[in-house]
């Protein structure tokens, strides 16, 4: 098994993230002090990855986890009482059909007011 990917990135330097754009596809308003914070850390990440990519792990016995020669302690199932659906769905801001109702991606938040309004209104539907 060969993870020596240091062939393929050797001299060459580590991509660089377009923080703005990755901000703006997770929803984040970052100021620019933030988003070159962010740079740095990323780039020294992506850095230190390909220094772990250039080392040459060929006769390196493959490691499954933590958990080699040590005891795993297994714990039996237990059911446990929760919420029950009813008492969830009054916990939340919109419910429509028994399904919670959130915005789109990308789409704005509404005022608390709104959105109780828009609350009551599915519930007086669902109540019909």
């Amino acid at each position: 098994m060969t993870l020596n990917a240091g062939a393929r990135s050797e001299g060459k330097a580590a991509p660089k993230i377009d923080v703005k754009h990755v901000a703006r596809l997770a929803m984040l308003e970052l100021e620019p002090e933030e988003t070159e914070r962010m740079q740095r850390e990323l780039q020294s990440i992506l850095e230190h990855m390909k220094e772990l990519f250039s080392l040459d792990v060929e006769d390196v016995e493959p490691s499954f986890g933590s958990f080699d020669g040590a005891e795993l302690r297994l714990y039996p199932d237990e059911l446990r009482l929760g919420l029950c659906s009813e008492e969830f769905l009054r916990s939340v801001p919109a419910v429509r059909d028994s399904y919670v109702m959130v915005p789109r991606a990308g789409q704005e938040q509404r005022s608390s007011g709104e959105e109780n309004h828009s609350r009551r209104e599915l519930q007086a539907k669902n109540e019909r």
